[in-house]
């Protein structure tokens, strides 16, 4: 399971393979019940690991609080964290102080996030129960859903259709829950693609963003360039249109490269974490491998990435769906487990005529046939 501490960078069975659409599920990615008015004890961890993280990365503004949180509870426990509407209080023994509504939500969500842990510590998800839970109507459904998502926002990159890859963290109450986490450059990816024509809006670019450019540009291939640029614009030596040409060509072998990644923030990823509440038992991250546009219709998509594997060996567990043009492939990798050889089979997969139908029509949708 993820600790808190390196936050850094379904019971049915498939159904039959043309029938579609299944039962509509409710797409559940943040359930957020009220909180309840009764106190709780909080998680050691949640104190331990939890409050140290909020004031590390100043997580929802209230880092110094959280700080000063930290150092009133040295020592001091149990902890009883209490709600009464918009009052929250923090009480050990007889002493009780006020802490904001900001911090008590995100400590409640903390301490709700180690149970789930906890929960699957004590009883892991074997992939067994993951195949049930997403081979089921629903399960199924919703991973329609989330590429459909991911397809509502393509980006245009040489002149093709891109669909950028989504991802986030997931638990198993029942069914597989999908909470988001929204990658940190992809902002800054669209900025790029707009400014492609422009060398001085693209060193702009670099002023106004130069951590998520130098993650963009991991190999300094744009920044060296545009210097070049500047002097080839000097000299006027080389056609304007080659010139254009040339910044348009690197700017996508930038974006091309940066597209297939999914980056998350320190920052980003705790407050995604303590934006909803957390039921059933921890699975772990999951992202989705969506397909390219192809001549015709969507390609098949490859399966984990050494950043994948990596990201089990750290994270514990990396559930990666990939997509296939008759259904999807499921690869359930967990630290645990041997390492995932390039060419390893899927763990499980999922084909119909009936999705194959469904994003051949989504297909059709955005890639329009250009107007004679």
């Amino acid at each position: 399971m993820r600790s808190l501490l390196l936050i850094t960078a379904f019971a049915a069975t498939a159904f039959a393979r043309d029938s579609w659409p299944p039962p509509l599920p409710k797409f559940e990615t943040a359930a957020s019940p009220r909180a309840p008015s009764a106190g709780e004890f909080l998680n050691e961890r949640a104190l331990t690991e939890g409050v140290a993280v909020i004031a590390r990365v100043d997580g929802f503004g209230v880092g110094v609080e959280a700080s000063r949180l930290g150092a009133w509870l040295a020592g001091r426990r149990p902890v009883l964290l209490t709600q009464n509407q918009d009052a929250w209080t923090i009480s050990v023994g007889g002493d009780t102080i006020s802490i904001s509504a900001t911090l008590g939500l995100a400590l409640k969500r903390l301490h709700q996030f180690t149970l789930v842990e906890d929960a699957a510590r004590a009883r892991p998800v074997s992939t067994n129960e993951l195949r049930t839970a997403l081979l089921s109507p629903q399960g199924v459904e919703t991973i329609r859903r989330l590429f459909d998502k991911a397809m509502e926002a393509p980006l245009r990159i040489s002149g093709k259709l891109v669909v950028p890859e989504i991802g986030g963290e997931a638990t198993l109450d029942g069914q597989v829950r999908y909470y988001f986490m929204e990658d940190v450059l992809r902002p800054t990816l669209k900025t790029l693609l707009e400014r492609r024509d422009d060398p001085d809006a693209l060193r702009r670019l670099y002023a106004e963003e130069p951590k998520k450019m130098a993650q963009l540009d991991r190999m300094g291939t744009l920044r060296h360039h545009l210097a070049t640029r500047a002097r080839w614009d000097a000299e006027d030596k080389i056609p304007r249109q080659r010139r254009d040409d040339v910044l348009r060509m690197v700017v996508d072998d930038v974006a091309q490269n940066s597209v297939d990644t999914y980056t998350n923030g320190a920052k980003e990823e705790l407050e995604a974490t303590l934006s909803h509440d957390w039921p059933g038992r921890y699975l772990g991250h999951w992202h989705l491998h969506p397909p390219d546009a192809g001549k015709g219709g969507w390609t098949e998509t490859p399966g984990p990435s050494g950043a994948d594997i990596d990201g089990a060996a750290e994270n514990g567990r990396e559930i990666v769906i990939a997509f296939r043009p008759d259904g999807f492939d499921v690869y359930d990798l967990l630290k645990t487990n041997k390492p995932f050889l390039y060419g390893d089979p899927p763990s499980f997969s999922y084909t119909s005529a009936g999705w194959r139908r469904h994003f051949q029509d989504v297909y059709d949708r955005l890639i329009a046939p250009a107007p004679r």
